[in-house]
């Protein structure tokens, strides 16, 4: 593909982080069209939403609208190598390699691969047998993190829960899951553009994944983020450039595994002996709705540049700027969110104050101009400040202008890090 400055981007995915990337793209006078795969009902305002019936279905349509960048945070396509047939068909794209996506497909595969990188990670064990598992559990200490691999990630307090969800997970299939020691500590979001050998970090973020305020309840996709979460030292910060994306990095360029796109690491910060340590939870492979909704405000660069930066391998050509304000982010949920479906609620929106911030729209479908929810984490409230105060103060205004029957949302996001003794 020649450089141009006349893109037609494609966005794969329907959630809110594709909402938030395509409000930001839309605003780039280089972005001729946007088109999305298979979109929301937010996203058809901001371009045109395509029905996708099969995922080599989408080549085909990008061939079509002429596709100059393909941008993909769809995990499943991912696995099944998007990337590749798009690439092959001469389309740019800012998504992880098939090979890649594996990091984000198997609990098993990322902690054989992060042990294999020396990246520090909670010790665990790893069993396809339920009496081996009911074994183990008998013998540890509690709390425990138990990993199933469709994804679920449970935190259990004693041997009754872990029970319970052990006995769920081998009832749905016979697939291994993964029992390790729960770490204690503050934890930290940190996403990086990945170019093959380079890395960018971008703002840190804090992501609050328990339901319930005081962080109890079930863990969820996140209820909430605060950015950037710069309360720690440069230090900490380049153990974790070079102690968990640097390693990483030197084993995907050893396994010939190519990656343009993000790669998102969850981490827990743990005070060993006086000092910080940072340890890996998880890796993803892609923009999360959150992190991605909470930093990208914070990113004064046209994002048409990070990603076609990203895409052609040249991030030593950026020099990322960013805001010196503050963002929270609240996730308005249906009321059974995340153990069960909800029915669909029409929503009404009243009036934001751009300057204080805006909404995303994620789990949403559109009829006639009336919003309905459609899925779980339904709309987010993003606020901005210069202080995390008011960024939270506008975050929580903004959330009051979402009116739906049943909307939950958490009222103590940030209140940690502000020391606020009560939320209202």
């Amino acid at each position: 593909m020649k450089d141009n400055n006349n893109y037609n981007v494609l966005i794969v995915g329907n959630k809110g982080r594709e909402y938030a990337l395509a409000q930001r793209l839309q605003q780039d006078e280089r972005v001729n069209a946007l088109y999305f795969c298979l979109g929301n009902g937010g996203t058809q305002d901001l371009g045109e939403n395509l029905e996708c019936e099969h995922y080599e279905h989408i080549v085909e349509l990008a061939l079509k609208k002429q596709i100059h960048l393909a941008i993909i945070s769809e995990e499943e396509l991912l696995i099944l190598g998007l990337t590749e047939m798009l690439e092959k068909a001469g389309i740019l794209v800012f998504g992880a390699s098939k090979e890649a996506a594996k990091l984000e497909a198997s609990k098993s595969y990322m902690k054989a691969f992060v042990k294999e990188c020396g990246i520090k990670s909670a010790s665990y064990f790893e069993t396809n047998d339920l009496k081996e598992a009911l074994n183990y559990i008998q013998n540890a200490s509690f709390p425990l993190v138990i990993k199933a691999l469709n994804k679920n990630t449970s935190i259990v307090h004693h041997q009754e829960e872990a029970l319970k969800i052990l006995e769920d997970a081998f009832k749905q299939n016979n697939e291994s899951v993964i029992i390790e020691p729960f770490l204690e500590g503050f934890e930290l979001s940190v996403t990086a553009l990945i170019a093959n050998d380079d890395f960018i970090l971008l703002p840190f973020c804090q992501n609050y994944k328990r339901l319930l305020e005081g962080d109890n309840g079930v863990n969820t996709g996140g209820m909430g983020a605060i950015a950037p979460a710069n309360f720690f030292s440069n230090e900490l910060e380049e153990k974790i450039k070079n102690h968990i994306f640097k390693p990483a990095l030197e084993k995907f360029q050893a396994d010939n595994t190519l990656f343009k796109g993000v790669l998102l690491a969850e981490i827990v910060v743990i005070e060993e002996k006086g000092v910080l340590e940072p340890y890996l939870l998880d890796f993803s492979v892609r923009f999360k709705d959150i992190e991605c909704q909470t930093i990208l405000p914070l990113v004064e660069n046209p994002l048409l540049d990070l990603f076609l930066a990203t895409a052609k391998g040249e991030l030593n050509s950026l020099e990322l700027v960013f805001s010196k304000e503050f963002v929270m982010s609240v996730a308005l949920v249906s009321r059974n969110y995340p153990t069960s479906s909800s029915p669909k609620q029409t929503l009404y929106i009243d009036p934001v104050d751009e300057k204080k911030g805006h909404l995303i729209l994620g789990e949403v479908e559109q009829d006639n101009g009336v919003f309905e929810s459609s899925g779980g984490r339904v709309i987010f409230a993003i606020g901005r400040g210069k202080s995390l105060l008011e960024a939270r103060n506008h975050a929580y205004e903004i959330a009051q202008k979402v009116h739906f029957e049943g909307m939950f949302y958490r009222k103590d996001i940030g209140f940690k890090v502000l020391d606020l003794k009560e939320y209202s």
